[in-house]
């Protein structure tokens, strides 16, 4: 019987990766959530094989506000002194120009402000991190990163909502550099979700250029994720070879208490060829009485909680 709680079947061979949706909201009201999410993922590294963190953007509320850029760099530190790195993309909530009522995609990457403090945060990141910062885009949005273990690699592009022509062509280069390489995108907007019973759908231009230009022709994308839209949703798509990309969207945000922390664990297989995914709220874990909470401490439902087959090169 699987005494894991979160009903994970792993191997020696399988290996993790830690997805913290949109933090912006409960970190400008409490920080603990996000706190419980970075212990977690530090005290369960060893356990699940956790080789990398994926923030999907609006990693704070107001980007004019030092000491929340702060308490994120924080967040960072603890999981590098683990000898974790955590890699970052921006939401429409981390521009200094964007604003309620403003189009989400009105400041593409390519035109924005170079003392942007978002800029600044990652770079030190990166340093944290011991990265290169050749491993970022010239205009310091977008990064990629290589995460290996046993024989497995993988590459994690983490892509501009917003990107410019510029871009698009930086990451044609990555992915052309690295066809060997299976390959995940991380961006914050990417496919939409409105009710369970309805289907995902890339709402936006931008977010379907991302899908016709970066991996419908690079077949060694096996997978998109994406935040920012309220909800859980899955899309399943064939790129011009014919195999299938899983497509995400997760984000909790608007649920019970901010969501409480709920983030997501996603465990790569390529020996028992399956991708498993796990949500839950490190914070509802620990407490004592979780059934005072509206939300479960660990999801079931099939779009938070599910295996999916997986065939890398």
């Amino acid at each position: 019987m699987n005494k894991d709680p979160l009903q994970l079947d792993l191997s020696q061979s399988a290996f993790s990766v830690a997805i913290i949706p949109d933090t912006h909201i409960h970190d400008r009201l409490t920080q603990s959530l996000h706190e419980s999410q970075i212990r977690w993922i530090v005290q369960n590294q060893k356990h699940y094989a956790i080789k990398q963190v994926i923030h999907l953007g609006d990693i704070v509320h107001d980007p004019q506000d030092r000491s929340q850029w702060i308490m994120a760099q924080e967040a960072a530190s603890l999981l590098q002194h683990q000898g974790l790195t955590i890699a970052y993309t921006a939401g429409n909530h981390n521009l200094s120009d964007w604003h309620e009522g403003v189009p989400f995609h009105a400041f593409k990457d390519d035109s924005r402000r170079d003392n942007e403090p978002y800029l600044f945060f990652v770079q030190e990141i990166a340093r944290l991190n011991n990265e290169s910062l050749t491993y970022f885009s010239e205009n310091g949005w977008n990064s990629y990163h290589f995460v290996t273990y046993h024989e497995q690699s993988i590459l994690i592009l983490m892509l501009d909502y917003a990107a410019g022509n510029a871009t698009f062509a930086w990451a044609k280069k990555v992915l052309q550099a690295n066809r060997c390489l299976p390959t995940i995108i991380a961006t914050h907007v990417l496919i939409a979700h409105e009710e369970p019973s309805t289907p995902s759908y890339f709402e936006y231009p931008e977010a379907r250029r991302i899908w016709d230009e970066l991996i419908e022709p690079f077949d060694q994308v096996f997978l998109a994720i994406g935040g920012h839209y309220f909800g859980q949703g899955r899309l399943i798509q064939k790129n011009k070879t014919g195999k299938d990309v899983l497509c995400l969207v997760t984000n909790y945000q608007h649920w019970n208490r901010y969501g409480e922390g709920m983030m997501n664990l996603m465990v790569i297989d390529n020996i028992k060829h399956k991708l498993q995914w796990r949500s839950f709220s490190p914070f509802l874990l620990n407490q004592e009485s979780p059934e005072n909470s509206a939300n479960a401490p660990i999801l079931k439902n099939p779009l938070n909680h599910f295996d999916y087959p997986l065939f890398l090169k």
